[in-house]
């Protein structure tokens, strides 16, 4: 927030040109419940990606992040030569730690006083899954 229609329109005008796909869209019954996606490091950190996602309100407690990180893990897996997969929560943000422990990630670190969320300095929650290479 804010966030314009021409924002929508810049955002996916450039992620229509990324090769591979890094941003996806996450639809439930045919509607638009949130995005998500990922970052591919680079250099020293080549062998790790980040990622992140977004589930609208109106879809929270129906399994559609859970659902959606899983895919976009599997995804990584095939598309990506990594083995560190990782995503960076904000200390109140425990649902989403949730999903990630759902789908294997395990807590790896809290850097305390990192981040500043709407006008407050919160510690952020690093969650990583190791893949099998």
């Amino acid at each position: 927030f804010p966030y314009t229609l021409k924002d929508a329109e810049q955002w996916i005008a450039h992620c229509s040109k990324q090769k591979p796909v890094l941003n996806f869209a996450v639809l439930y019954k045919s509607a638009l419940a949130g995005s998500i996606g990922c970052v591919p490091k680079t250099d020293v950190y080549r062998k790790s990606i980040e990622i992140g996602y977004f589930i609208g309100e109106p879809y929270w407690h129906l399994g559609i992040g859970t659902a959606a990180v899983r895919v976009l893990v599997n995804y990584i897996e095939k598309q990506f030569d990594v083995v560190r997969v990782y995503a960076e929560v904000y200390e109140h943000n425990t649902p989403s730690m949730h999903v990630l422990r759902k789908n294997g990630f395990h807590l790896e670190g809290i850097r305390r006083k990192s981040a500043i969320k709407n006008n407050t300095l919160v510690d952020d929650y690093v969650w990583v899954k190791l893949l099998e290479r």
